[in-house]
């Protein structure tokens, strides 16, 4: 089992609160900021490069979701 960051600050609820806030704060203001970059609605219906710019992101998020898998692998 990957521990999360709750499991992980489980002792100090002060650090996990404000741990778990920077992380959803982050994420929201990631995934809100890339769309507007990345599919600019001039080059609607056909976006170019911005395929690309997705499949790598996919291809990107499996190979990290294999390394971490493979790094906690041993912590069961």
């Amino acid at each position: 089992m990957i521990p999360d960051t709750n499991v992980i600050l489980k002792d100090n609820k002060e650090e996990r609160t404000l741990t778990l806030i920077l992380i959803t704060a982050f994420a929201t203001l990631t995934i809100a900021q890339i769309p507007l970059l990345t599919y600019p609605t001039i080059q609607a219906s056909r976006f170019p490069h911005d395929y690309a710019y997705s499949a790598s992101i996919t291809v990107g998020l499996v190979i990290m979701t294999q390394i971490v898998r493979v790094l906690f692998k041993g912590e069961d």
